[in-house]
């Protein structure tokens, strides 16, 4: 079945902006009878002050009608910010008013009054991809799995998507738009995600296991809301269709939904457009939020709540208790989502997450229903403030149970004659090795493990950190999902800890592995053979899993990185931080070096990355056609000179300088033909041996530029400023793939900025976007040859505002010979262009419709362009640019982009 079935909302009558009523503020007195202790009380308890009971004033409070949110606050560096919510009484689901404009809310039916008698805490915001990877990398918990995934339904990203397709999952009778991937997860649900977007392909018993930590860390108990406390927490005081009133044209200030611009057929019902994510969640917090300070109460993500579902809210509890039954597989969810329409923000809207008969779509079964997933689905937290709330049983247990967990936790693991004493570690990593299928040594005579623990062993890495060494035997199949493999071997983990928990730093499945450990148990290195399919082992095309092309490798734990070595393949790789980034750099001196026509200097570490090599002489057959480099190495092995050639001419070259013995590269030096110095990147490297910080030369040594990176989650910012003004020159938002190639890039101008469409498969762009603010109004496609140079490109403007329709360009030898352009004005301008023997632009005819009307001229004082002249057809000198070698000009002869020019005409160009 489609897991997440929506009641959507369609608006059958006209509807009214009037505002609801509000519901009457809570007094000073009223707080101390409601159980808020005083406030030095509250403050001695280490609780947060709450604003509408310490800090209300009383005639503030007589003259207003609502009741205030508490204080925002942070039990710990990873807790989600909580917002205090003061106890009251509300009208819960639809109203008749409601009922008698819109269809689909049977489910909302009956409306009923609930008192909620205590004081509670919900989230801020959705809770985030940073803040459920903070658990998962603190835990080692292993999360992810089959996920539903909402494909949109026109433009540009139509049924586009990341992830292995389940056999059978994108053809559900029930969800024509949904396909079911076998590899989703918080961090891959299907599409892009930052840090800051909600955490949605997250299963029922992923945010169970989610709260048990939180609750650990926080030594409270933290839990999900239930429906009745959620759609409080909405309303926050008003009784309109939504919190922001009556008026569905407001909610494209409060909500990611299916707008008018999105890609889904919901929104053609829309009655606004928003300006920030129209087709896929946004960053929490990015939308208005309702008057408690709550954000994203509608729409961007669904929320599931504690309440298994039902129909109709007859028998539902009036206490704000959970709706809960034995062994329930169908759960309440609210807030609608992203793809749904505007009707479906309102604060009565119930959907529904799990598993039901009705409409199964054989993708999941009954026993699943608390471990589906699907990329429309998130959740928010919440916490009771005292001991009156319907959890007060499980809060009063907490501190107690969390205590001993935090105990266990935080103890070192001890050695005895049997192995590793392990009770009492994590339950992150006891259930994870006692889940294993067996050790993979210590095997007694029957071929089971003689101590289901012999596969842990407590180490320390070269830097003396304290680490768990585990083996468990598995599968190749259980090591890369779909593979078509059977050879058992060994899933080799290293666990380190900190922050309070056990976390991966190294994960891989290796056969014949030795360990190289000493007698003060630090762990050398790791020798192994890998599958010739693993991308630490660089396959040839085609290369089996189990195969004559397998690697032997030896790995290093070095600058807590680790470094792969191996003695006959081209590529290399490392895994940086809990990052893997590869690259093909050749290991080896016998296999280092050659001719390569595609070389990335610039990637996700900064260490270069090569393409495939090619036969010299084939370039060389070329002639003046071929563009490449030729790659030298250093005596480790490590490329280390990239010179390129264009069209059969040198041009300049790149020398690198490593870190060390690392293959990390702290150096560049750029040069020209001559071998003169142009400019050196020295580039420093934090913890994880990411870049931290490019300092950039100039040819005497002066630092002219500096770079300062950032990073989150799977795309990195670089922000570049000149050194002597301390003035911003520019700032680029890169995205980069598996292979640490950059796969996306946002550049900022002083006003636009560009989405490039990376190919990996060329390492060339074909396309990017330009935009200005969030307006995408140009798409530029590009046509290259076999060498990567380009051929041509073609602008095309998508909005009415363009002064340029069209633009066309045809190169040579990489010059753009012959450019066209399409105004808006209807003028047809045609350029034909010539260069001098150092390849500098010399002179430019420009026509406009149909007649030749103006001559550039370059002059230039060696490289450097002194002006650009413009003479008429008969040889009149008309403009004279200043230090401008290419001039786009307005029909009277002003430059587009501004700059210094005299006129000696008083006519228009054309």
């Amino acid at each position: 079945m489609h897991k997440v079935v929506a009641a959507i909302a369609v608006l059958v009558l006209a509807l009214v902006a009037d505002m609801g009523s509000i519901s009457p503020s809570f007094a000073q007195q009223r707080c101390t009878e409601i159980g808020f202790p005083d406030k030095d009380t509250a403050v001695q308890s280490g609780l947060a002050p709450v604003d509408n009971c310490y800090e209300l004033d009383a005639q503030a409070a007589a003259a207003s009608s609502d009741a205030r949110a508490g204080t925002p606050f942070r039990d710990c560096e990873h807790c989600p910010e909580m917002v205090p919510l003061p106890p009251g009484s509300f009208m819960m689901g639809a109203s008749q008013k409601e009922m008698k404009r819109l269809r689909y809310v049977q489910w909302a039916t009956p409306q009923h009054e609930v008192t909620i008698g205590y004081p509670f805490a919900i989230g801020r915001f959705e809770i985030t991809v940073d803040e459920f990877d903070a658990y998962v990398k603190e835990t080692g918990a292993g999360v992810g799995g089959k996920c539903g995934i909402r494909t949109i339904e026109s433009g540009p990203n139509k049924f586009k998507y990341s992830g292995t397709p389940v056999p059978g999952g994108d053809k559900t009778e029930s969800a024509p738009y949904a396909i079911y991937i076998s590899d989703g997860s918080y961090a891959q649900p299907g599409l892009p995600v930052t840090g800051r977007q909600p955490a949605v392909c997250v299963s029922r018993n992923d945010m169970k296991d989610y709260l048990d930590w939180l609750s650990m860390m926080a030594n409270k108990h933290y839990r999900l809301p239930t429906e009745a406390e959620w759609e409080y927490a909405y309303r926050a005081g008003t009784d309109s269709f939504n919190y922001w009133g009556d008026d569905f044209k407001q909610t494209c200030d409060y909500a990611n939904f299916a707008d008018r611009k999105s890609g889904y057929q919901a929104g053609m019902a829309a009655s606004c457009s928003e300006k920030i994510h129209p087709d896929w969640t946004a960053e929490v917090g990015s939308y208005k939020p309702n008057s408690w300070g709550l954000y994203d109460m509608g729409g961007n993500a669904q929320e599931a709540v504690e309440d298994c579902f039902h129909k109709s809210y007859q028998g539902a509890p009036a206490d704000g208790s959970p709706w809960t039954e034995p062994d329930c597989v169908l759960f309440a969810a609210r807030s609608g989502d992203y793809e749904l329409t505007q009707f479906s923000m309102r604060g009565s809207e119930r959907l529904l997450f799990g598993y039901t008969d009705d409409t199964d779509d054989g993708m999941w079964n009954r026993d699943e229903g608390s471990d589906e997933r699907f990329n429309v689905m998130g959740f928010r937290v919440a916490l009771s403030l005292d001991d009156k709330s319907w959890d007060k049983t499980a809060r009063a247990a907490a501190p107690e149970k969390l205590a001993e967990v935090k105990v266990a936790a935080a103890a070192s693991p001890t050695t005895t004659d049997s192995g590793p004493q392990y009770d009492h570690l994590p339950a992150a990593v006891k259930t994870y090795v006692e889940d294993i299928r067996n050790s993979c040594k210590d095997y007694d005579a029957s071929g089971i493990p003689a101590n289901k623990m012999s596969g842990v062993r407590p180490i320390s890495l070269v830097d003396g950190t304290p680490a768990l060494l585990i083996e468990n035997e598995t599968l190749c199949s259980g090591h890369y999902p779909g593979a078509n493999c059977s050879n058992r071997g060994c899933d080799v983990v290293v666990m380190v800890e900190g922050n309070g928990g056990w976390r991966e730093i190294f994960h891989e499945h290796l056969y014949d592995d030795t360990f190289d450990i000493g007698e003060d148990k630090k762990l050398s290195s790791i020798s192994a053979t890998i599958y010739a399919g693993d991308p630490h082992c660089g396959p040839p095309p085609n290369a089996k899993f189990m195969s004559s092309d397998s690697c032997d490798v030896v790995i290093h734990y070095e600058n807590q990185g680790w470094i792969w070595r191996k003695a006959q393949h081209a590529a290399t790789s490392r895994v940086t931080g809990g990052q893997i980034g590869t690259d093909t750099a050749p290991s080896t001196t016998e296999n280092c070096g050659g001719s390569y026509v595609f070389v990335q200097l610039v990637t996700f570490l900064y260490d270069p990355l090569l393409g495939p090599k090619v036969d010299r002489q084939m370039l060389e057959a070329k002639g003046d056609a071929a563009s490449w480099y030729d790659v030298e190495c250093d005596a480790a092995g490590r490329p280390s000179i990239f010179t390129r050639y264009e069209f059969g001419k040198k041009t300049g070259l790149t020398a690198v300088e490593y870190d060390g013995q690392s293959n990390h590269v702290a150096r560049q030096v750029a040069k020209g033909p001559d071998g003169n110095v142009l400019d050196t990147s020295v580039i420093a490297r934090n913890a994880k041996m990411q870049p931290a910080r490019i300092e950039v030369l100039n040819a005497d040594g002066v630092a002219e530029k500096v770079g300062l990176f950032s990073y989150r989650d799977d795309f990195v910012d670089l922000n570049i400023t000149e050194v002597k003004s301390g003035a911003s020159l520019w700032h680029a938002r890169e995205w980069f793939d598996d292979s640490g190639a950059l796969a996306r890039a946002y550049w900022y101008y002083p006003r636009f900025w560009y989405d490039y469409h990376y190919d990996p498969k060329t390492g060339l762009y074909p396309v990017h976007d330009k935009y200005d603010g969030d307006l995408k109004f140009e798409t530029t496609k590009y046509e290259y040859d076999e060498f990567g140079n380009t051929l041509s490109r073609r602008s095309t403007c998508i909005v009415d505002t363009c002064d340029t329709v069209t633009n066309f360009g045809k190169y040579d030898h990489g010059h753009l010979a012959h450019e066209e352009a399409k105004l808006k004005s209807g003028d047809q301008l045609v350029w034909e262009n010539a260069y001098d023997a150092e390849g500098g632009l010399a002179v430019s005819h420009l026509n406009a419709n149909g007649r030749f009307v103006i001559k550039f001229v370059v002059e230039r004082d060696g490289p450097l362009v002194k002006q650009t002249v413009a003479y008429s057809p008969k040889g009149k000198k008309l403009f004279v640019y200043d230090r401008a070698e290419t001039v786009y000009i307005t029909r009277n002869g002003s430059p587009v982009n501004g700059g210094k020019y005299k006129r000696f005409t008083k006519h228009d160009v054309w």
